[in-house]
């Protein structure tokens, strides 16, 4: 029979910034916008844990057959999310944040 057991800590920072491009006719002329949004930062971590028994109906060395069993558990014991940086707009929609004209 073997034991196996296992516990940690993992954690994940998310971030992401946002610069977006269009062009549109205005008057027959080709003008540019560009406009930026920041999607905050994250932190997301948990607490896991997990234990793996093997067992075998194996009796003696000579024996050239046997039936392995294993039986595993494991679990997430807490995740959490924080925002640590809020995002610059909540939803990011075709009028949310404002276009810039740039030409």
């Amino acid at each position: 029979m073997i034991l196996e057991a296992e516990a940690g800590i993992n954690g994940v920072l998310n971030t992401a910034w946002n610069i977006q491009y269009k062009q549109k006719k205005e008057n027959g002329e080709l003008v540019e916008y560009k406009r930026y949004f920041f999607e905050g930062l994250k932190l997301k971590g948990g607490i896991y844990y997990g234990v793996t028994l093997t067992t075998d109906d194996k009796h003696s060395e000579a024996d050239l057959e046997f039936k392995k069993t294993k039986s595993e558990s494991s679990q997430t014991l807490v995740e959490k999310e924080y925002d640590l940086l809020e995002p610059t707009v909540k939803e990011v929609t075709d009028d949310i944040p404002m276009w810039i004209k740039t030409s």
